[in-house]
């Protein structure tokens, strides 16, 4: 078996698949010219972000962003073990790791300066998820069933009044991490036995 790595597909890596995809798919050519993306700020007649921007910029925009993210056990009996890596040639632990699962809830928030710009991002981006991201995602291990739109609303931004809806999707994805046998070891030994004066 080869040496596991650190593979955490949680929050983080969920904010750079999203943003990476839609990127790329506001960037190509003559397919969605009024909403075209280019890397350059000045070209780009879109922004998108894996952040909220905490300064001016321009609309109109998508925002990636996170919610809930659930790591509760999933495995047989709620158990989750630590699985020994030995090195193969001298049959020694080296490591431990462990897998599991992650749910995580992933927004894409949409805003514009008018309302149609708003309807018009929020199609093309449920329609780009359902049917371009969805498979390919599964192949980088991050799966999604339900794309759901809030609804429209408006805000006050710096002044600005801007149309926003908000696209709902909640993700599963794995993980697989790798933990030094110092830090399994100190933690084994760890007392916790705490006397309590009264």
């Amino acid at each position: 078996m080869a040496d596991p790595t650190f593979l955490l597909k949680a929050t983080d890596y969920l904010h750079l698949a999203f943003t990476k995809a839609l990127r790329t798919a506001f960037a190509a050519q003559d397919f969605v010219a009024r909403y075209k993306y280019n890397t350059r700020d000045t070209l780009s007649k879109i922004s998108i972000y894996d952040h909220f921007p905490k300064r001016p910029w321009k609309a109109p925009s998508i925002i990636v962003s996170t919610g809930k993210c659930d790591f509760t056990r999933s495995t047989l009996n709620s158990q989750e073990f630590l699985q020994e890596y030995k090195n193969p040639s001298t049959d020694i632990v080296e490591a431990f790791y462990a897998w599991g699962k992650i749910d995580t809830d992933v927004y894409l928030n949409i805003r514009g300066r008018t309302d149609r710009d708003c309807r018009k991002l929020t199609d093309l981006t449920m329609l780009f998820c359902r049917h371009l991201f969805k498979a390919k995602f599964v192949k980088f291990g991050i799966g999604f069933d339900s794309i759901i739109a809030d609804g429209e609303d408006t805000t006050d931004w710096q002044g600005q009044l801007q149309y926003t809806n908000r696209i709902a999707i909640p993700c599963y994805t794995e993980f697989q991490v790798k933990y030094p046998v110092e830090l399994v070891e100190n933690i084994n030994n760890l007392d916790i036995e705490i006397t309590v004066e009264v």
